[in-house]
């Protein structure tokens, strides 16, 4: 009886381990996949930031260039 707990115990543990080896790769997967669309977030993040600043520009400019025209229809 002794013996057979024993193998059984083995057997146990290495499936035990086995399950943890994979979820422990099945984690490092996700983290390497959460830090990849980290990063394309954070270029998505500065492109927008980048559009937004020339919008704003182009918008200034020509806001200047309403007034100046409207300033011939008075």
């Amino acid at each position: 009886y002794t013996k057979t707990f024993s193998s059984e115990s083995r057997t146990l543990d290495s499936v035990l381990a086995s399950k943890a080896k994979g979820l422990g790769s099945r984690i490092d997967a996700y983290d390497q996949q959460i830090e990849r669309i980290d990063r394309r977030a954070s270029k998505l993040g500065q492109t927008l930031q980048a559009q937004f600043a020339a919008l704003d520009k182009t918008m200034s400019a020509l806001r200047g260039q309403q007034t100046y025209l409207s300033s011939f229809f008075r």
